[in-house]
């Protein structure tokens, strides 16, 4: 299974999505609504994990998650994800 059909699966479906450049490989920001609590959504980087961090001797490849009260803007924090 990809990365985004993971995403989706667990976070149900995906709402609205942000690509800050237009890089083909740019990395965006999928936003969703937290199904558990009413106030809060959900963001999620979607190729970050294209790039890799080493760590030691480890590499890792990772996206990020990010839960914020809705009274937030859903702009300033894609803009910060990114």
């Amino acid at each position: 299974m990809k990365v985004y059909g993971h995403i989706e699966k667990t976070l149900g479906p995906m709402i609205r999505s942000w690509k800050l450049n237009d890089e083909p490989n740019g990395i965006q920001v999928l936003f969703f609504k937290d199904e558990h609590l009413d106030d809060v959504s959900l963001y999620v980087t979607l190729g970050l994990s294209n790039v890799s961090l080493n760590i030691g001797d480890k590499t890792v490849r990772q996206e990020f998650i990010f839960g914020a009260h809705n009274s937030f803007s859903d702009e300033d924090i894609a803009l910060f994800l990114c």
